[in-house]
Parts: C-alpha cells; sequence; structure tokens
C-alpha cells in the first residue's frame, strides 16, 4: 500500500478547493446537475493514481463537496429523506468507489510488482542456466581434447609395440625395447641385463658398470619394481642404482632384466611406469615365441 506523503495531502486538498470554488463562481451548480458529476474524476483518477489512502481520501473530500454543495443550495437533509434519498446515497458510492478505485490500484500494482519479481527470477534462472551450459561446453571441449591426446598416445604406444613384434631376432628385440623404453620415459639409460652373468644384453644411453642392486630386487621380487620399493625394502641405505626395473624372463640360464636410469623426477609417473611395465611384458611374450620357435 502506498504511503501518503504531504505533497499528496496538499495536491488533493488543493485539487478540492478549485472544484468547489470553480463550481460557486462559473458554473453555479453544476456538481448536484451534471451527469455524470464532476466530482467522479476526483473518486476515479485519483485513487487510480495514488493508491488505496488516496482512494479514500478522494472519496471523502468528494463526499464533503457534494454534501456542502447540497447545504449551500438550501436543501433540506430530512426532506431529502423523504423527497429524493437517492441524493444521500451519492456521498456514500463516492467512498465506496473510492476505496474500492485505491484497492484495486493497489491489487494490480501488487500483481505488476509480483510478475516483475518473478520475470526478475527467471531471468536469474536463464542466466545461471546459460553460464552451466556454457561451463559444460567447456568441459566437453577439455575432454574431448583430453580424449584426442589420449587417442594419440595408444596410437604410439600401440604403434611402438607393433615394432616389437616385427623383430627378427631376440638381440633386435632388446635393442628396439630399449631404445622404445628409453625414448618414453626420458632415461639417460636403458639396459638388459642378464643377471646372471652380470652382462649387458642390449643398452641405449650410458652404460652402467654394473648390474643395479633394484634390478636383483625386480628378478626375487618376479614383477616391476621401482623406488618406492626400494624404500620399503631398504630404505635409504644403499642406492638404486636405476629408478625403474622389471624382469623379462625368469629362465634360470638366462634371467633377463630391464632398468632404467637417470629417469627425471617429472617423467617417472604413472603413465611412464605402466608404459615400461607394458613393452616389457610384451617383449618378454615376444621372446617366449622366438624361444618356442627354436625348439621346434
Amino acid at each position: 500500500m502506498r504511503k501518503l506523503d504531504k505533497s499528496m495531502v496538499s495536491g488533493l486538498a488543493a485539487l478540492s478547493l478549485a472544484v468547489v470554488m470553480l463550481n460557486h463562481l462559473i458554473f453555479k451548480d453544476a456538481i448536484l446537475e451534471w451527469n455524470p458529476s464532476p466530482l467522479w474524476l476526483i473518486v476515479i483518477l485519483i485513487p487510480l493514481r495514488y493508491g488505496s489512502p488516496a482512494g479514500i481520501i478522494a472519496g471523502v473530500t468528494a463526499a464533503v463537496i457534494y454534501l456542502t454543495e447540497l447545504v449551500a443550495l438550501g436543501h433540506n437533509f430530512q426532506e431529502l429523506m423523504h423527497m429524493n434519498p437517492a441524493m444521500l446515497l451519492i456521498p456514500t458510492l463516492f467512498i465506496f468507489v473510492g476505496i474500492y478505485t485505491g484497492e484495486t490500484r493497489e491489487h494490480l500494482g501488487q500483481r505488476s510488482e509480483f510478475f516483475k519479481n518473478e520475470v526478475d527470477r527467471l531471468n536469474a534462472v536463464l542466466d545461471s542456466n546459460e553460464t552451466i551450459r556454457m561451463n559444460l561446453e567447456r568441459t566437453n571441449l577439455e575432454f574431448q581434447k583430453r580424449i584426442a591426446g589420449q587417442t594419440n598416445t595408444l596410437l604410439g604406444v600401440h604403434a611402438d609395440l607393433n615394432r616389437l613384434s616385427s623383430a627378427t631376432s631376440e638381440e633386435e628385440l632388446w635393442q628396439l625395447l630399449t631404445d622404445i623404453v628409453q625414448r618414453e620415459t626420458k632415461a639417460e639409460s636403458c639396459v638388459v641385463w642378464e643377471i646372471g652373468k652380470s652382462v649387458i644384453v642390449a643398452v641405449t644411453g650410458a652404460a652402467l658398470e654394473s648390474v643395479p642392486p633394484l634390478a636383483h630386487l625386480a628378478a626375487r621380487k618376479r614383477r616391476l619394481t621401482t623406488l618406492i620399493d626400494w624404500v620399503e625394502n631398504y630404505g635409504d641405505a644403499e642406492k638404486p642404482g636405476a629408478e625403474i626395473a622389471v624382469i623379462l624372463s625368469d629362465d634360470p640360464d638366462k634371467k633377463l632384466v630391464l632398468t632404467a636410469s637417470g629417469v627425471g623426477f617429472g617423467n617417472l609417473n604413472r603413465a611412464a611406469i605402466v608404459f615400461f611395465d607394458m613393452a616389457a611384458q610384451w617383449a618378454g611374450a615376444t621372446a617366449a615365441e622366438f624361444r618356442r620357435l627354436d625348439s621346434l
């Protein structure tokens, strides 16, 4: 409900006074004779502009002006009650119409405000959904890039493993294996050791003087070992000599182990370790097939 201020009350009073003076000076008793009466403009237009409180004031003002005009023209209220009671109902109608018009304006204003707030809320929801949609599109593009990168990586791994399968001899196989692993892990040295004889079967990069202790641990555990395994078994008492080691052949007559030394901390990640293990298993299976064919 709109509150009344001093300017509104002053405006209504000035308008009422102007209507009374205009009626007396120019139109005489036109307010009572005209149909519809000019007072209806006060009762209808002012509440439509200012709301419910103004409607009450406008209705009461119109009723007072109307009754004042009746008294000024010499009408007797008792005679009017018997002769023309409808004239006394008009002031009551002014008040009721003013109140009704003001309340209707307030109700429509509240409805308009409600719909405005609802539109603002829906716009906010729409903006939020648009932001979520843009974030999802951005995430989708990132996933597509990651998938494309992983696809290229898998294609490269597949090509490297096919190179191992294309070897024509076991010696060529081990050399290809050290070349591929050294390139993928960025190691300073990749070596295939024959542990029993402490002999280098194949090497890429710098050659080591002796079998790294980590290679013996990998042969004993019969699985891929890293610096973490070394620390868990021996702590820092002795240098492992390599960062990754995995057994290639568990044949007692020719036990082979692949080691990678000088692998940088940034390159010693899970992807590099998985590739190291996968290439070693593939090469070991290929070497086993070579031996089976040789035995046949």
